[in-house]
């Protein structure tokens, strides 16, 4: 399960940043259980958090806590072990670099309940060494355009499997850690159908479209 739905560049078989929190924050949680019964997958779990976590890092884009709204965005928190807020990615990147490095992603600060929930109080007096943040996942399919007045965000690869919106060569804009240009998302899966279909086609995002209409096929509920 780990092999297939998280590629080698750390990118999340979908692409939703609030779906990746989820995933990780199983994987710690099957981490924590396991205890020093399974070394050979709690291995293969810290290998995952450390390129997943990476990957996520990159997109905290001005440093802040918020990250780009990409594919479903319907929050996807089942276990929120720190009071900072849904839209607060600060947790888990601190929890995940800990897990697989033992060093601090962040100073300290109210993401650290997490950590303290997962790894313990030890945890917490842990020197600070970040991810090293990249610009290009080729896998995942996202480019980052970084500057000093702000970061773009493209969406430049094909969709992977269990993808549902069209949106190849969205573009995503923040400036200093707040969105300025940002997806809309795809509403409510039970509601409208025309605004549904709208909504997760490339006329929905800010993206390219051929003279108004969708340049990819959508074969499946999820699949284009």
């Amino acid at each position: 399960c780990i092999r297939d739905r998280f590629l080698p560049d750390g990118g999340y078989c979908q692409s939703s940043h609030t779906y990746h929190r989820h995933a990780l924050s199983l994987l710690l949680s099957a981490r924590a259980l396991l205890g020093d019964l399974e070394p050979g997958l709690r291995a293969a779990i810290d290998a995952v958090l450390a390129r997943s976590g990476a990957h996520l890092a990159s997109f905290a884009l001005g440093g802040g806590a918020r990250m780009p709204n990409h594919g479903h965005n319907d929050g996807a928190q089942m276990l929120p072990w720190a009071g900072a807020g849904i839209l607060d990615f600060r947790p888990i990147l601190q929890v995940s670099r800990l897990a697989s490095s033992g060093a601090r992603q962040l100073p300290p600060g109210p993401w650290d309940e997490a950590a303290l929930f997962w790894l313990g109080a030890r945890a917490l007096r842990a020197p600070r060494a970040p991810f090293t943040p990249r610009d290009r996942f080729p896998r995942a399919g996202y480019a980052i355009l970084r500057a000093a007045d702000g970061d773009a965000v493209l969406r430049d690869g094909a969709p992977s499997r269990g993808f549902g919106q069209s949106d190849t060569l969205h573009v995503t804009f923040a400036r200093r850690g707040l969105p300025w240009l940002l997806d809309a998302g795809s509403g409510r899966y039970n509601g409208d159908p025309g605004r549904h279909a709208r909504f997760i086609g490339q006329a929905g995002h800010d993206a390219p479209t051929d003279r108004g209409a969708d340049y990819s096929r959508r074969v499946g509920a999820f699949t284009w």
